[in-house]
C-alpha cells in the first residue's frame, strides 16, 4: 500500500482525529458583505431617482403610479415604458436575496468549532 503524502495525508489525519481547522476567511467574508451592501445602496439610490422621475410632471399617468401600484409597475416592462423601474426592482430583489443568503451562510460558517488547541 502506497504511503500518503501532502493533502491526502493531511486529510487522512483530519478524518481519523476529527480535527477540524479550516480557515473561515472572516475578513474576506466581511469585505464581501460590505461590497454587497454598497451595491444595494447604489441600487436603492437608483430606484429612488426613478421614483422621482416617474412622479415628475412630464411622466405619463401610469408611470406616476409606479410607487403605489406594483401591478402597473410590473406591466410597465410590457408597455415598453421609458422607465426601467421594474427591471431595477427585479435586480434589487435578486441582490437582496443574495445578500441575505450570504449573511446566513457566513453566520453558519463563523459558528463552526474553532481548531483544537
Amino acid at each position: 500500500m502506497a504511503t500518503s503524502t501532502g493533502y491526502q495525508m493531511l486529510a487522512s489525519f483530519i478524518v481519523q482525529e476529527r480535527y477540524e481547522f479550516y480557515r473561515q476567511f472572516q475578513e474576506l467574508a466581511c469585505e464581501d458583505l460590505f461590497n454587497r451592501q454598497s451595491e444595494l445602496v447604489h441600487l436603492e439610490q437608483d430606484v429612488r431617482r426613478l421614483l422621482k422621475q416617474d412622479q415628475s410632471s412630464g411622466s405619463a399617468k401610469e408611470e406616476k403610479m409606479h410607487g403605489f401600484d406594483w401591478k402597473r409597475l410590473s406591466a410597465s416592462a410590457q408597455r415598453r415604458s421609458k422607465s426601467n423601474h421594474w427591471a431595477k426592482r427585479l435586480e434589487i430583489r435578486d441582490k437582496i436575496k443574495e445578500y441575505y443568503q450570504s449573511i446566513l451562510l457566513y453566520r453558519k460558517v463563523f459558528s463552526l468549532p474553532h481548531p483544537k488547541e
